[in-house]
């Protein structure tokens, strides 16, 4: 949350590898703004190995510029809804407590949740295994059979009573993909 803390962790550590899910509007009370939290993700993929490996989210407009920016030699790898993705998720479709979605429109996958940027969530974790050549039978049963952890838009059924608990943490992206989760959410079983 601190501008300098990616590059000297990135640094000790040494990365082989980088995630980075989206450049979001958290940490902004000392990052100040979008471009530096950008920034600040992006000491991450200037400090991989030379050879290393970068997964990130195509679709988020911040993170397709790493492209550009980058001047290292890292394999990129990227996910999203959008076409041109090395891992895409198509035809999502929302039920009561699950999405599922096609991976790349063949795979068929089940997610035990009600909040759609857990898709996102799961295609970086996909591509990962991938990339540590886990076959798909085991990543999908992998992610069919993953509880998301309290406080994480969790569905708890209680006493003929639907609870959505969102009270891990809070910004404002967040908060907005909170509120479509629940205005999505249908009490019908």
């Amino acid at each position: 949350n601190h501008f300098g803390e990616i590059d000297k962790l990135s640094k000790i550590a040494m990365p082989d590898m980088g995630i980075i899910t989206n450049i979001a509007h958290s940490h902004l009370e000392f990052l100040k703004n979008l471009d530096g939290v950008y920034k600040e993700k992006f000491d991450l993929v200037k400090n991989l190995n030379r050879n290393g490996k970068l997964i990130f989210n195509y679709d988020d407009k911040y993170l397709k510029r790493i492209k550009r920016d980058i001047k290292n030699k890292c394999q990129m790898y990227t996910f999203g809804f959008q076409n041109g993705c090395d891992f895409q998720a198509n035809k999502i479709v929302k039920g009561r407590a699950n999405l599922k979605f096609l991976l790349n429109n063949k795979l068929c996958i089940n997610l035990h949740s009600i909040a759609k940027h857990d898709v996102y969530n799961a295609l970086a974790a996909i591509v990962c295994a991938r990339i540590f050549k886990l076959n798909y039978k085991s990543i999908k049963e992998a992610l069919e059979s993953f509880s998301f952890p309290e406080g994480r838009l969790r569905l708890i059924c209680l006493n003929g009573f639907n609870i959505i608990d969102d009270t891990y943490n809070s910004n404002p992206s967040s908060l907005s993909n909170a509120i479509d989760a629940l205005s999505e959410f249908t009490n019908k079983k």
